[in-house]
């Protein structure tokens, strides 16, 4: 007998860093729904008598969702953008025959190495960063032919313990959203979720 399986949906605005999860068990009753911008968040769990709110500091969305980055970066990976291209520094680059792609590497502080697997036609294949020696993050993209969003997002984080593969079944680009598309789950009962004291 096969396991019944709910559904994940995500919404995805990258220019307004905008992020939205929200899952349903087999019979469409929602379980779960995260709202989220770069002001803040709405959390909800079905079965609790309160949502969660608060800011998208690195302890609240890595507790919401712990793969190791910020919303920002969660939203950027769901287009195989990885996190810290964009900082300042210097870039090597060699091509890594392990993995048929070219390695591009910058150390944009001390202690910190951030590491870009890319393929001639361009795609982005991985990334990776670490501190310190400790894996903050590794995504690995996985692409069907002729796509540009990647089918499937494999995420490690030694610092937070975790291992997460993300499967994407399908998916549209370019969509007209509107408010009512970022409505937070609920509008009462609210506990604040406060950041840990040095954030």
């Amino acid at each position: 007998m096969g396991r019944a399986m709910g559904k994940v949906s995500i919404l995805a605005n990258r220019s307004t860093e905008q992020l939205r999860v929200d899952a349903w068990t087999p019979t469409d009753d929602l379980v779960l729904s995260l709202v989220a911008d770069k002001d803040g968040f709405h959390y909800f769990t079905r079965g609790e008598p309160i949502c969660l709110i608060g800011p998208v500091c690195p302890s609240n969305v890595r507790a919401l969702l712990p793969l190791g980055l910020d919303i920002k970066s969660i939203i950027g990976a769901l287009f195989a953008v990885p996190p810290d291209i964009d900082l300042e520094g210097t870039w090597s680059m060699a091509f890594d025959r392990k993995i048929g792609a070219y390695l591009l590497e910058q150390a944009p502080k001390h202690g910190t190495l951030v590491r870009m697997w890319i393929r001639e036609d361009g795609q982005v294949v991985g990334a990776e960063r670490t501190m310190d020696g400790k894996l903050d993050y590794r995504i690995k993209f996985q692409f069907s032919k002729g796509k540009s969003i990647p089918g499937a997002l494999e995420f490690q984080s030694d610092i937070d313990s975790t291992n997460a593969t993300v499967k994407i079944q399908s998916f549209e680009l370019n969509q007209q959203f509107g408010d009512e598309d970022w409505e937070p789950p609920c509008n009462t009962n609210f506990r604040w979720l406060e950041c840990l004291e040095d954030e």
